[in-house]
């Protein structure tokens, strides 16, 4: 069991291996390295595996119902999701060669002049967040969709995309549950 808790690199085990551990921690309550469990959880794009690794990152952790719902999530008091949204929000530039244009020194590069943000990495992340319907990760959802970035318009379509296609009852159990449900994109005046 030692062994299992000193396990640190991501290329440690396959894929497989992976969700073997995963589910063996959460059967065993065998607390992970956040570090590992972040990495896990940035390296898979199945949501299912996701929310399998985000459970286990969370089950132990200790929350209280979010009275601000304005928290910034760069406050957010779990270390795994607030790090896992803040990696989710990261808008990162590619570079691009500018063929017409070579660079005068190796180390210089040309950027783009938009950086647009990976959009599926973040609709991952709330489904997962929603998936696992805790507390914890429901008031994160609720912090997540109202940060203010770039995406911010995109994903609060999404989640009323997703809202709009659940039954009734489903809809009521959402309502019930996210502490602070997202305005609609197009009602921005109440905001």
């Amino acid at each position: 069991m030692q062994e299992i808790r000193e396990v640190r690199g991501r290329d440690a085990l396959s894929s497989y291996g992976w969700l073997w551990l995963v589910g063996w921690a959460k059967s065993r309550d065998v607390e992970l390295p956040t570090e590992l469990l972040v990495g896990l959880f940035e390296e898979w794009s199945d949501v299912f595996v996701k929310t399998s690794v985000l459970d286990l990152a969370i089950r132990t952790a200790d929350y209280q119902p979010l009275t601000n719902f304005d928290l910034p999530i760069a406050d957010f008091p779990n270390e795994f999701l607030r790090r896992v949204m803040l990696s989710a929000v990261r808008v990162e530039r590619e570079e691009y060669p500018d063929f017409r244009e070579i660079p005068k020194e190796r180390g210089d590069e040309i950027l783009r002049a938009e950086a647009v943000p990976e959009m599926g990495r973040s609709e991952s992340l709330l489904v997962s967040l929603l998936q696992a319907g805790r507390p914890i990760t429901l008031g994160a959802a609720s912090s997540f969709l109202r940060h203010e970035w770039q995406g911010q318009r995109h994903m609060q379509i999404f989640f009323w995309l997703m809202f709009d296609k659940l039954d009734g009852e489903s809809q009521a159990a959402w309502r019930r549950s996210i502490p602070r449900m997202p305005y609609r994109p197009e009602d921005r005046s109440r905001q």
